[in-house]
């Protein structure tokens, strides 16, 4: 069930060395944040996020992770949730070609929105965000592209991203982690029959929301299966045809492919961008 490879990636999530990161991820990764900032403002008014702005605010939401261009504070799991859709819904939100989707709408709303209710460093910040590309780009790369012909990349990878970027900000061990994966394993979602519609967005709230939750419960203790994403019946069984799961391997701080993600000049979506 090759369990051994969930396992290894839990343990790089949890004992990555921010020292040990090159410079040029850091620079990149500060880049990637100042993107996507830049695409949650011209998104944080359209009717997605007003919509479900209200639903949250009429269940009493409150906390102290802010909800961009809005003067409200909330929780981080539906600050995450808010800005994911901000972040997405106007179509300029960065890609990644090989792993099809976009881990900046994951990475960096998770990141920002928990690490501010930690009041984490800006070095914690930044790290989460590069583990959130890390893990994206690498299993967006291990089922695509048939993945894609029905599974919404963004939410479905982006939901186990959103886990790492979590579980690192919360500083879980190697197990818990592993356990947070798991979790988000079995929460991950997202069809590609919802764009066109209001809910396309949600696939990348949904995916901020859950990592952040997985990672929670795991910290209190509850577990999820260590053969989540490549056991017989796991995430990369249920959601590909053709695995490429060398690209789970050979992890660590100096092999890293968060960087190679690209920015959109066009809002719209990346596959027009060229054309």
């Amino acid at each position: 069930m090759q369990e051994h490879i969930q396992n290894e990636l839990a343990s790089f999530i949890a004992n990555c060395d921010w020292e040990k990161i090159a410079p040029h991820f850091k620079e990149d990764a500060a880049y990637r944040v100042l993107d996507w900032v830049g695409c949650a403002v011209a998104g944080e008014h359209y009717p997605q996020v007003e919509i479900a702005q209200k639903y949250f605010i009429e269940n009493g939401d409150q906390g102290n992770s802010t909800v961009i261009g809005h003067q409200i504070k909330c929780s981080p799991r539906t600050a995450a949730f808010l800005n994911g859709i901000a972040g997405h819904v106007c179509e300029l939100d960065d890609g990644h070609r090989t792993a099809i989707g976009h881990p900046g709408s994951i990475a960096v709303p998770t990141a920002l929105a928990l690490g501010e209710h930690l009041n984490a460093s800006g070095a914690d910040v930044l790290k989460a965000v590069i583990l959130g590309y890390e893990v994206f780009s690498r299993l967006g790369r291990t089922v695509n592209p048939s993945h894609y012909r029905t599974w919404h990349t963004t939410g479905t990878c982006g939901t186990i991203a959103a886990a790492a970027a979590a579980a690192s900000l919360l500083k879980l061990s190697a197990e818990e982690t592993n356990n947070a994966i798991g979790i988000a394993a079995t929460m991950a979602g997202g069809l590609v029959e919802s764009f066109g519609s209001h809910a396309k967005a949600i696939n990348i709230a949904e995916a901020c929301q859950n990592g952040i939750d997985a990672a929670s419960l795991a910290k209190l203790g509850l577990t999820g299966s260590h053969s989540a994403l490549l056991g017989k019946k796991g995430f990369v069984a249920a959601t590909c045809t053709e695995p490429h799961t060398e690209n789970l391997t050979h992890l660590s701080e100096d092999a890293l492919v968060s960087d190679s993600a690209f920015y959109k000049v066009y809002s719209s979506c990346g596959h027009t961008n060229s054309p």
